[in-house]
Parts: C-alpha cells; sequence; structure tokens
C-alpha cells in the first residue's frame, strides 16, 4: 500500500448536498472556493482518524517480555 493512497475525500456534491440542506440553494463557484479553503481548518482529522481506528477494533501490539521486544 503506498502512503500517498487517498483514503477519503469529498467531492463538490458533497458540499452542495450540504449546502442546500442547510441553506436551501446549491453554492456558487466562488462559495464552493471558500468552503474548500475552510475544510482543511474546521476537521477534526486527528479524532477522526482516531474514532475510526477505535470503531475498527485494532488491538495495540502488546510487549513481550521475554524477548524484550514488541511484537
Amino acid at each position: 500500500m503506498k502512503d500517498e493512497r487517498t483514503v477519503y475525500q469529498l467531492t463538490v456534491e458533497d458540499i452542495q448536498n450540504v449546502s442546500y440542506e442547510l441553506l436551501g440553494r446549491k453554492l456558487t463557484i466562488k462559495e464552493i472556493e471558500k468552503v474548500e479553503n475552510k475544510l482543511g481548518d474546521t476537521v477534526p482529522w486527528y479524532n477522526a482518524i482516531e474514532t475510526a481506528i477505535f470503531l475498527s477494533e485494532i488491538k495495540r501490539k502488546r510487549y513481550d517480555k521475554t524477548t524484550n521486544s514488541h511484537g
């Protein structure tokens, strides 16, 4: 798996759907650009990833005392 792979993305359609539900209309191109510029600052990425890991029931590695290594 490449580290550069996109894991999740939002589309303009996603933004427009929320806008229509929230404002009763679609956004203009300039308004979409404004929203795009703010999205990265408003999404709590760390918390979203942390929650997804927790909900996936991924376990921590356990410390192996006999070999003095993680495993």
